[in-house]
C-alpha cells in the first residue's frame, strides 16, 4: 500500500485500476481517511469479479460488505472505482455503475491512497479527487 498524508474528510475519489499479472482472489483498490498504517476504510476488488468494503482497526479486517460479485466489473481488466464518502455515507461505484451505499462512522478525515495484496500485480491510473 501507498498513502498520501492528507486531510480529506469528505468527498470523491475516482481512480482507474488495471490488474496485470498474479492471483484473481486477491484485492487491491483505494484506501482513505486512513490515519495511519493500520487504521483506514478500504474498497477493493478482486480480478475475479468481486467487491469488498470495509476498514481496518489495526488488529483484524472488518467487512462492511463482505466480497460481492458484480456483473460491472471487467475481469482481469481495467475496472475504474469510485468512492464517494460524505460524513458517515459511502457510495461505491465500479465503471460508473453505483453497487454499493452504507453507512459507518469509524474514521471521520484522513489521508488517501492504494493497497495492492500480495501476489498480484496491478496498476492506477487517472486518479480524481473531489473535496467537499
Amino acid at each position: 500500500y501507498s498513502y498520501l498524508k492528507y486531510n480529506l474528510p469528505n468527498g470523491k475519489l475516482g481512480i482507474m485500476a488495471e490488474w496485470k499479472k498474479g492471483s484473481i482472489k486477491t484485492g487491491y483498490g483505494i484506501i482513505f481517511r486512513v490515519q495511519d498504517s493500520s487504521h483506514f476504510y478500504y474498497f477493493l476488488i478482486v480480478a475475479g469479479g468481486y467487491y469488498s468494503f470495509g476498514y481496518f482497526d489495526g488488529s483484524k479486517v472488518n467487512r462492511i460488505i463482505k466480497w460481492k460479485q458484480s456483473k460491472v466489473l471487467r475481469i482481469q481488466s481495467k475496472n475504474y472505482l469510485e468512492i464517494d464518502f460524505n460524513k458517515s455515507t459511502f457510495t461505491g461505484y465500479i465503471n460508473k455503475q453505483r453497487v454499493f451505499q452504507t453507512k459507518s462512522n469509524r474514521y471521520i478525515n484522513g489521508g488517501f491512497g492504494f493497497l495492492v495484496s500480495q501476489n498480484i500485480h496491478a496498476v492506477f491510473d487517472d486518479l480524481m479527487i473531489w473535496k467537499y
